[in-house]
């Protein structure tokens, strides 16, 4: 039943965007987590819709998988307005790479480099600019294999440095550098560089790496509360200010900015009201029919709860947006801000997936 309640939003929310990503499983299968972000009542939702066995990893491969599995649901394609997935080629590939077959369903559409990918990135980016970080992780590195492949050399270690964790009586053991575990050098990093010079680096590398999406970008910022006390201040709008998401959209853009000069203007008043009513949930007879551990987990991160919203970020805005477009108000505003909102900025909840798989296979 909790497929069909999936199923239902996405028809009610109409535009969605996709998150994949694949492992191999215990018994050497690769498969493939297929996940949904969508904006329906409000309020901002990602869910795994399906998850299926990869015979052929090549971009048309999958891209045939993915089209198969919605269609077997009744689900448009050409409604996905973004996607976002590692950075391997046969994902992010602009000729052969899954994003470009999807691409061939909207022309339009956004592919987001998962950030969190981009983030492991700028940080090896960052400190493979300093010999000394390079040549420092290269001599751990083979410390750490030196050592692990030998239990007397363990032994001589342990006994060395008598050393034991705080939760538990276990000995530390010298660790692997992980590539795409960026925290795993962090504190080696905080010792010997240069903090100027590897702020330089990240920010040259965090401009090369976001360039894709940088008018997207640009114009997400504009509908953030926090810029709304700038946007008061202006005379007019700059010449680029929301062109790429109106365009996106399909709405005027004149109308879009006007809007959003009048809502930033009441925004304070709206908050207010807000902030004294009561909305009850989003409610749906089919939900009671969701795994309660599933429910409780459900969107624990994507947006304020309505115990403690901030005001100050885009889901809030859209939450009071949400309320005011029932009366007919703001609503070119309310579609940038869905649209917006509906992007992906990483692929993390299939990873989450995999892990629950990992523990439930185990």
């Amino acid at each position: 039943m909790g497929r069909n309640i999936i199923l239902k939003d996405l028809q009610d929310s109409i535009i969605y965007s996709v998150m994949v990503d694949s492992t191999q499983d215990i018994a050497v299968m690769d498969q493939l987590a297929i996940c949904v972000r969508y904006v329906v009542q409000g309020k901002v939702y990602e869910r795994l819709l399906e998850i299926a066995v990869v015979n052929d990893s090549s971009g048309l491969a999958l891209y045939e998988l993915i089209k198969l599995k919605l269609s077997e649901y009744g689900i448009a394609m050409s409604n996905i307005i973004a996607c976002s997935f590692d950075g391997a080629n046969n994902m992010k590939g602009c000729y052969n790479g899954l994003q470009a077959y999807l691409k061939k369903e909207n022309k339009d559409l956004i592919y987001t480099h998962c950030m969190a990918h981009v983030l492991n990135l700028v940080v090896a980016d960052s400190t493979v600019k300093l010999l000394q970080a390079e040549n420092l992780f290269g001599l751990v590195e083979e410390s750490a294999l030196f050592l692990s492949s030998s239990h007397k050399r363990m032994a001589v270690w342990e006994k060395e440095t008598k050393r034991k964790h705080t939760a538990h009586d276990k000995f530390y053991r010298v660790q692997k550098i992980e590539a795409t575990r960026w925290w795993s050098k962090h504190k080696a990093l905080s010792s010997i560089v240069d903090e100027e010079f590897l702020i330089n680096c990240a920010r040259m590398s965090i401009e090369e790496r976001f360039c894709a999406n940088k008018d997207v970008l640009q114009d997400c910022s504009w509908l953030d509360p926090k810029k709304f006390d700038s946007i008061l201040k202006l005379e007019t709008f700059p010449t680029e200010a929301l062109r790429s998401v109106s365009k996106l959209c399909k709405i005027e853009r004149s109308r879009l900015l006007m809007e959003l000069r009048q809502f930033a203007q009441q925004y304070s008043n709206f908050i207010a009201a807000e902030s004294t009513e009561n909305y009850g949930d989003r409610c749906n007879d089919e939900e009671d029919d969701l795994d309660p551990t599933e429910e409780s987990e459900k969107n624990a991160d994507i947006y304020c709860s309505k115990n403690r919203q901030c005001f100050q970020c885009l889901t809030c805005a859209f939450s009071v947006l949400f309320e005011l477009t029932q009366s007919g108000l703001f609503t070119n505003l309310y579609i940038a801000y869905k649209f917006i909102l509906a992007i992906p900025c990483t692929q993390v909840t299939c990873q989450r997936v995999f892990s629950k798989l990992k523990i439930v296979k185990n």
